[in-house]
């Protein structure tokens, strides 16, 4: 497959828009249903900014070609989706093209790869729920929707999962589900909302339809019945990951069996006042935290900090030895 990378530097999509929200509060049910609309491409998670912009200082360290040679691999090694086939192992050779071309500004080279996956559509976007902390690094032209999902069902989805970091504890989880909410709403009002648009993960398996249409008003698009069928198998969602599914309304009940009554409660406890900003409770009360949950919570701001830096020390250098 040939790219013209001359026309791609030329040429840009009509609109982008990045899928952001806390791990487990429904960003792969979400970038699915808004994956499903004709005129729509959601990459697969990229971490792009996780591993790779994180890191961006400690790679301009490095040789052109070692910091190239990296950028590709985090891109093949972190690429995350319910397809079982692979996206960008297809564009290996295009890829390289686009990071020798565009290294040397990683935003535009974000958004040229999520262009190349998705040319020849109208709106191109893409999710990884750690990008919620860099959505202010984006173009000011790059459209942003948030999920958010109560803190309980979430930290019960995060608790003790595997493949994920810094969850085996549940004030571990509490302090993500807080620090990521925290940011997303501090955006929020910082952006126009033609700009920014949050739905909660309640009312979208409650209500596909209703707010699906809302969603397709702010991206200036027309509905499609499709869209309310996911297409894959997640928590809230019920296929069998190539066909269309059905979403799961009991997706946010099943936490009750994973989480004992007193850690509920300590959960509804610490999260209720972050929750009444979000929308969930007219009334929301001011607790203080508890030691080991501020404990968590400051491990994880500064562990934001450092990713924001350009200094991360998990990112794309970890990818080093493997082969690709």
């Amino acid at each position: 497959m040939l790219l013209d990378i001359n026309a791609l530097m030329e040429t840009s999509f009509n609109k982008s828009v990045l899928l952001i929200g806390c791990a487990r509060s429904g960003t792969t049910l979400l970038s699915e249903l808004i994956g499903k609309h004709n005129d729509v491409f959601i990459s697969p998670e990229t971490k792009f900014f996780q591993y790779i912009y994180s890191q961006r200082h400690v790679l301009n360290l490095l040789g052109k070609k070692r910091k190239n040679e990296l950028i590709l691999k985090s891109l093949l090694v972190s690429e995350y989706s319910n397809n079982p086939e692979k996206v960008f192992p297809q564009y290996i050779d295009e890829l390289k093209e686009l990071i020798d071309r565009f290294s040397g500004d990683l935003v535009v080279l974000f958004g040229k790869v999520l262009e190349l996956m998705g040319k020849g559509n109208r709106i191109i976007g893409e999710k990884t729920p750690w990008h919620s902390f860099f959505i202010d690094k984006l173009p000011k032209e790059t459209q942003i929707i948030a999920i958010t999902r109560r803190c309980t069902p979430t930290v019960a989805s995060l608790y003790k999962r595997r493949g994920f970091r810094n969850v085996e504890t549940i004030n571990a989880c509490v302090a993500r589900w807080i620090a990521t909410n925290e940011f997303i709403l501090a955006q929020e009002k910082s952006m126009s909302s033609d700009r920014f648009y949050r739905v909660q993960f309640e009312s979208l398996i409650d209500d596909p339809e209703k707010e699906l249409r809302e969603i397709c008003d702010f991206l200036d698009i027309d509905y499609q019945d499709s869209m309310v069928q996911p297409i894959g198998q997640d928590s809230s969602n019920i296929g069998t990951g190539a066909q269309d599914a059905d979403i799961d309304r009991n997706a946010n009940s099943r936490y009750r069996d994973k989480l004992s009554p007193d850690e509920i409660s300590y959960i509804e406890e610490q999260s209720s006042r972050l929750e009444g900003l979000l929308g969930y409770q007219d009334n929301h009360s001011s607790v203080k935290m508890t030691p080991g949950l501020r404990i968590e919570y400051l491990k994880m701001k500064m562990g934001v900090m450092v990713m924001r830096s350009g200094f991360y020390p998990y990112g794309a250098s970890r990818f080093s030895q493997l082969e690709v």
